[in-house]
């Protein structure tokens, strides 16, 4: 297993340059067409959001440090990851 660490010099040029395209704010959830709504994780609702997105945009990974997601592993196809984990995916 290689390491992994991220740098806070990373972090802070992620903060002053956004990914390119950003299209702003979305539209409120309850007038987005296709509003999947789900109850997965109970402890941190806000948590089933990131499922939300993951799922509508048939994602095949879910990267994040966020224990809750971690402990499910997977959801509906797509795999829950921590940035060292995907790194290893990416690298095979």
């Amino acid at each position: 297993m290689m390491g992994c660490r991220s740098s806070p010099a990373w972090h802070d040029s992620l903060a002053r340059n956004p990914v390119p395209g950003n299209p702003g704010e979305l539209p409120p959830r309850d007038q987005h067409p296709r509003a999947l709504t789900l109850t997965v994780i109970r402890d941190d609702p806000a948590d089933n959001r990131y499922l939300e997105c993951a799922v509508e945009g048939e994602a095949d990974f879910l990267v994040t440090g966020d224990r809750l997601l971690l402990n499910l592993s997977e959801y509906q196809d797509v795999k829950i990851l921590t940035p060292c984990a995907f790194l290893e995916v990416l690298q095979r």
